[in-house]
């Protein structure tokens, strides 16, 4: 039976070898990390590019004719953007619009994937500090604790890209600012949205019923386009939880 020294001595090895393997796994996720940041399209500490922020045209088109969008981005902010979608009522059976906003028509899922992009490297670094302490029982659940949050961050990242969140309040207030920017106005029954789906750009437009007396039908028409630096964006977050994943997974196993 081993003694209460050889023991301690056996938790301390054990505590030794975690945190250097959380070591191993936070300079792999740094790396990646800081590849994704540069290629952030706002500036933050390792983007100073100036010529990453010009001004880019996307074209969205649906499969038929019914929608058409022309959207112009300057980093993760809309400068201009042009609509054509059907809407029977107007007599050339479209309408269309210029929108050229006096207000910031921000694309809040980048700002949010940055945000927490950002958030894990800043966490990474408090786990690089942590790990540099004499290894025991204490330093050993703080660097875990510190991993469990990193890997919490990079999948909120990932998420704010796929996943559609419910809009706040203060987005749906500046919605409705954003429709006064529509050249001509839209009508009462027309409602849009531009969003992030994975590294697809979405244009929708809502034809809903002013009234609940009318009788005509909702109608949702779509249109997208790839935008190849999302993807670009994604791809060392998937890799840096998958480093996360595999540590996570073996530690758990001992």
């Amino acid at each position: 039976m081993a003694s209460r020294g050889e023991y301690e001595k056996q938790e301390v090895k054990q505590s030794f070898y975690l945190c250097e393997e959380a070591v191993s796994t936070l300079r792999k996720v740094e790396i990646l990390l800081r590849e994704c940041c540069t290629k952030l399209p706002n500036r933050n500490q390792f983007n100073e590019n100036c010529s990453l922020f010009a001004p880019e045209k996307y074209v969205l088109a649906d499969s038929g004719e019914n929608l058409k969008c022309v959207v112009t981005i300057i980093g993760d902010n809309v400068a201009k953007a042009e609509v054509a979608v059907r809407y029977p009522k107007m007599p050339s059976h479209f309408y269309r619009a210029v929108v050229q906003p006096d207000i910031q028509w921000k694309i809040q899922q980048i700002q949010d994937f940055g945000n927490f992009v950002l958030g894990a490297f800043e966490q990474i670094q408090i786990g690089l500090a942590a790990s540099g302490e004499s290894a025991n029982e204490v330093v050993e659940k703080k660097i875990l604790n510190n991993i469990n949050d990193i890997f919490q961050s990079l999948l909120s990242a990932r998420n704010s890209l796929t996943c559609i969140q419910k809009k706040s309040q203060t987005c749906k207030m500046r919605d409705n600012l954003l429709r006064k920017c529509f050249v001509p106005l839209p009508p009462a029954d027309l409602t849009f949205d531009l969003y992030i789906s994975s590294s697809k750009l979405v244009f929708s437009v809502i034809t809903t019923p002013v009234q609940a007396s009318e009788k005509d039908p909702i109608q949702i028409y779509e249109c997208e386009c790839f935008i190849p630096w999302l993807y670009d964006l994604t791809i060392p977050v998937s890799h840096a939880l998958q480093v996360m994943q595999t540590f996570l997974e073996k530690i758990a196993a001992k």
